[in-house]
């Protein structure tokens, strides 16, 4: 099944340093960046001539140094100097490499598998980080706040094809893969962006999201300067430490577009303060608030409607999406303004009642998706919206992956050619496709079979995870082997106050009956506290990396039950 030609034809992209060259001339005084350094005040800002002088003379030091045409990997915090670096890498023909900051101890491991993957020219760290680890051997370390030169005649701006940014997808910290970008990946993708959320210049976007993934780095920073916005940030632990900040940010900025994962706006929810007292928040300016990066719970977003419908937010700005690294970031988006909305489709188990999923949209202009069949998966109902792997096309489809050890880029192997000549790279999401708009369904690799059964994962963990009243705050659901045989195993994270008074045994007997009788499988049940999941550096639950630290033994789990069967 094919998704609808897009409304518009997709013309040239203006480029992203063009776009910005414009504003720093038409409305050099305005504020492009704000940064909050603890997530209350602004503590740093730059208007846009001071950002883009800063990016000049930045990029020339960095061509003085040799970076043009090599990888250099930002090793830096959020924040003003993070920006101005990373267009600096743009503007001298560097390949930017973005990374967990390694001065946060829980992201060195992410930091020395990058590295090692991408062979980097140069790192560019603050000149107290200048000790890193794991690096290269002949890898040099220039000091951010040193590179600054006087500009000169600095080169002609990269062409479209010229490569701009090696992005990591946030799955595997063992085995990390890098994605290529180029300049003309970049400007496509905020074109569609622009017009997926009618951005202009009178956009506001507020953001917690870490600066190295794509939804906080194309999406919440790129963005609102393509568009001659502001972009306001602040560090994700100062988020993560008070998820009110980032609402109160929302709200003494007049914020129109900010969003982020699904988790973000259900610790909003969690959090909030309990006697419903919001301390003068309007939430009233917020026209976008997206919500992507991993399944998007109709639910959630129901109960954050609900909980801030008191203090402006209005259910119609709630925009589910759907991307991914190799797109650059945006494949669909709900229509601006239309909310929510779910449809069902038909699961890959015969036996299995539709599955009900929430809609992540209708993809923007220039931007093409299809549904190939996926081996295995059961025949449609009649009226059914198909099913099938989600593959996609486009000007903002990346290069391929980045080999470090060659300095080269490697093109997608399972990318293909469509009958009708459009190149199209599988995503490994099963999808549907109903009246034009996409669902996704689970990763391919997620889909747990077991007992003749084809169950997806996210439907298990849903199971759990929308239980009124419920003290499960994530789950991960996979298959194991007992006896020869594939087994369901469900893995819930509690929160401590709650672990701690919890009857463990007749609780996990509670969530075995509840799974068996929505799914017709008991499955292995095992409690951990609040954390102990293994997650991406975007936050999102690594369930084939649970898998393996189960079966090894690896995990702190302070419960389980036997192996589960059939119902």
């Amino acid at each position: 099944m094919t998704a609808p030609t897009p409304r518009t034809s997709d013309t040239a992209a203006e480029p992203l340093l063009a776009a910005l060259r414009r504003h720093a001339q038409t409305r050099g005084d305005r504020d492009a960046v704000r940064f909050l350094a603890r997530g209350e005040a602004v503590t740093d800002r730059l208007t846009y001539a001071d950002m883009m002088t800063a990016v000049d003379e930045t990029a020339a030091g960095l061509i003085v140094e040799g970076a043009a045409g090599r990888p250099v990997v930002l090793a830096l915090g959020p924040g003003t100097r993070f920006v101005v670096t990373f267009l600096a890498c743009l503007r001298a023909g560097a390949i930017a490499v973005t990374v967990p900051y390694p001065a946060v101890a829980a992201n060195r491991e992410r930091f020395v598998a990058v590295v090692a993957d991408c062979r980097p020219f140069a790192v560019v760290c603050e000149a107290a980080d200048e000790d890193l680890p794991g690096l290269p051997e002949g890898t040099r370390r220039l000091v951010a706040g040193a590179l600054r030169r006087p500009v000169g005649a600095l080169p002609p701006e990269p062409g479209a094809d010229a490569l701009a940014l090696v992005q990591y997808s946030s799955g595997s910290t063992r085995a990390p893969r890098g994605v290529v970008i180029t300049h003309g990946n970049i400007a496509a993708a905020e074109r569609m962006i622009q017009a997926a959320m009618r951005a202009d210049e009178d956009n506001v976007t507020v953001s917690w999201l870490p600066p190295f993934h794509d939804m906080g780095l194309i999406g919440s920073i790129l963005h609102p300067l393509y568009v001659g916005g502001v972009s306001v940030l602040m560090p994700p632990n100062a988020f993560l430490q008070k998820p009110m900040r980032w609402l109160r940010t929302i709200s003494e900025h007049r914020a129109t577009i900010a969003g982020g994962p699904n988790f973000g706006f259900d610790l909003c929810v969690r959090r909030a303060p309990a006697d419903g007292g919001d301390g003068g928040l309007d939430l009233s300016s917020w026209k976008v608030a997206f919500c992507g990066s991993e399944p998007v719970r109709a639910a959630t977003l129901s109960a954050f409607a609900d909980r801030f419908a008191g203090v402006g937010f209005d259910p119609s700005a709630l925009m589910p999406c759907y991307g991914l690294a190799e797109a650059t970031l945006l494949v669909s988006a709900r229509l601006y303004g239309t909310g929510v909305a779910e449809f069902a489709t038909v699961g890959t188990d015969t036996g299995a009642p539709p599955l009900s999923r929430v809609s992540c949209g209708v993809t923007p202009p220039g931007c093409s998706v299809r549904l190939r069949p996926i081996e295995g998966a059961a025949a449609e109902a009649v009226g059914a919206p198909e099913i099938g792997e989600v593959c996609i096309g486009g000007a903002h489809i990346a290069l391929g992956t980045w080999a470090g050890a060659d300095q080269a880029v490697v093109p997608f192997e399972a990318a293909f050619t469509s009958a009708d000549g459009l190149r199209l790279l599988p995503t490994g999401d099963v999808g549907a496709l109903s009246g034009g708009e996409l669902a996704i369904i689970d990763r391919i690799k997620d889909i747990v079979a077991v007992y003749g059964r084809k169950l997806h994962a996210v439907d298990v963990e849903d199971t759990v995870l929308s239980e009124p009243g419920t003290e499960v705050v994530a789950a991960a659901a996979f298959a194991v082997p007992v006896d020869g045989r594939e087994s369901l195993a469900l893995l819930c994270e509690i929160r401590t106050r709650d672990l701690a008074a919890l009857d463990r045994t007749a609780r996990m007997a509670q969530l075995r009956d509840r799974v068996a009788q929505a799914h017709g499988v008991v499955p292995v049940v095992g409690l951990l506290t609040h954390g102990a999941l293994p997650r991406t550096s975007s936050g999102k639950i690594q369930r084939q990396r649970t898998r393996a630290l189960f079966l090894g033994g690896e995990l702190r789990i302070a419960a389980t039950t036997t192996a589960g069967a059939a119902a």
